[in-house]
Formats: C-alpha cells, sequence, structure tokens
C-alpha cells in the first residue's frame, strides 16, 4: 500500500510539471515559432533604442515605435509603423511625428532595415538640412503621400514648408 500514494505524489509532480512548462511555453513570445511576421515586429520595436541614424548627423533623445504592422509577404518583406521622435540635428532641435514604411532583409539570424529605419525623416532631414541657418526648431510631421514641416527661426517667426516627395520616394524642398 505504501508504494501507491508515492505513484500518485509522483504523478501529480509530472502534472504540476508539465502544467508549469504549458503556461510558461504558451506565454512565450518565441519569435523563432511565432514566424516572419512577429520576428519583423519585434526587430521595429528595437528601432525605439536608436540614439543616431546610421549616416545622418541627427542625435536621437527620445524615439518611441508604435502601431507596427508586418507585411512579410511582400518583395521586400516591410514594416509599418508610426514614430514619435525627440533629437537634434546640427545643434537645431527637431520634434517629428509621423508613419514609417521600411523594407527589411534577414541578415544572418535576425531582420534589419535595408537602409535607415526611418527613411523618409532621414531624406527630410536632408532636404532641410541646407536651409538651417537661422532655424531655431523643426517641427516635422511625416504622412503617407505628404511631409508637412513649421520651422520655427529667432524671434518667434514660424514658416510652414512642404516638402515635395518625387516619383521615386525621395523628399525635396521646394526652393
Amino acid at each position: 500500500m505504501t508504494p501507491r500514494p508515492m505513484r500518485r505524489a509522483s504523478s501529480c509532480r509530472r502534472a504540476e510539471l508539465a502544467l508549469a512548462l504549458a503556461l510558461v511555453w504558451g506565454g512565450c513570445t518565441c519569435t523563432r515559432i511565432a514566424g516572419p511576421a512577429a520576428q519583423l515586429v519585434e526587430a521595429a520595436r528595437g528601432f525605439s533604442n536608436l540614439k543616431s541614424l546610421p549616416g545622418s548627423a541627427l542625435a536621437i533623445q527620445h524615439l518611441e515605435i508604435s502601431r507596427i504592422t508586418a507585411e512579410p509577404e511582400l518583395a521586400p518583406p516591410r514594416v509599418v509603423f508610426s514614430f514619435d521622435l525627440e533629437g537634434a540635428l546640427d545643434g537645431v532641435p527637431v520634434s517629428a511625428l509621423g508613419v514609417e514604411k521600411v523594407p527589411m532583409a534577414y541578415r544572418g539570424s535576425r531582420w534589419q532595415p535595408q537602409g535607415s529605419p526611418l527613411p523618409r525623416l532621414e531624406q527630410t532631414l536632408a532636404a532641410l538640412r541646407p536651409r538651417s541657418q537661422g532655424v531655431v526648431r523643426w517641427l516635422i510631421r511625416v504622412d503617407v503621400g505628404k511631409v508637412e514641416v513649421t520651422e520655427e527661426r529667432a524671434g518667434g517667426a514660424r514658416k510652414g514648408v512642404r516638402l515635395v516627395e518625387s516619383p521615386d520616394g525621395g523628399v525635396q524642398a521646394p526652393n
């Protein structure tokens, strides 16, 4: 009679262990198992940790990425997300928000952007940089199909600038 309760206890422990593993495994956000869409979303979340853009003079103080959508079926796969950024370009404060569509590539063992993680913002800043003389702050809104900029100048003057998007996706400042 003594061995029987031991078996029950042992089988109860096994059941508890199996349940604990199932709960841990079921709650796991293991992106390898979830597939490319989850991996792309996770890669885009990582953009929030950027302190600068590669090849740009923009220093990022705060970057929030939200509303991430993965499109793994496209060639190349891409992520679409909203962003809110505070930073500085050549000492000029920059506040930007908008939507980015970023083509991604699988390199090594993870997804990475093909080029800049914020391509339209980076193109916008490149177009604005020659205009920085006398600018105290830039307020930038990057929307689908348009980019709007408000330049705050010394003395409190504000000037709205609507940037032109070229057919190849580039952004240009009007003269």
